[in-house]
C-alpha cells in the first residue's frame, strides 16, 4: 500500500472513528517504526477496515466525477 493511500486512511480514522480508533491512529502516528509495525498486526482489523473505506470512498468520488 501506498504512503498516501496509508495516510489518508490513518485520516479517516481520526475523522470517523470512534474513541479507541481516533486514538489508535494518533497511537500510530506518534509511534516509531517498529512500534508502528506491532501496532498494525496486533490491530489489522481496524487498519484493514479504514483502507476499505478510504478505497471505497475514492471509487465513490471517481464514479460521481464521472
Amino acid at each position: 500500500m501506498s504512503a498516501q493511500i496509508y495516510d489518508d486512511a490513518l485520516h479517516l480514522m481520526e475523522v470517523q472513528g470512534g474513541s479507541f480508533v481516533k486514538s489508535l491512529a494518533h497511537c500510530y502516528y506518534m509511534a516509531d517504526p517498529s512500534n508502528k509495525a506491532i501496532l498494525r498486526e496486533a490491530f489489522a482489523k481496524y487498519f484493514d477496515e479504514y483502507e476499505r473505506r478510504f478505497r471505497q470512498l475514492c471509487s465513490q468520488i471517481q464514479g460521481a466525477a464521472s
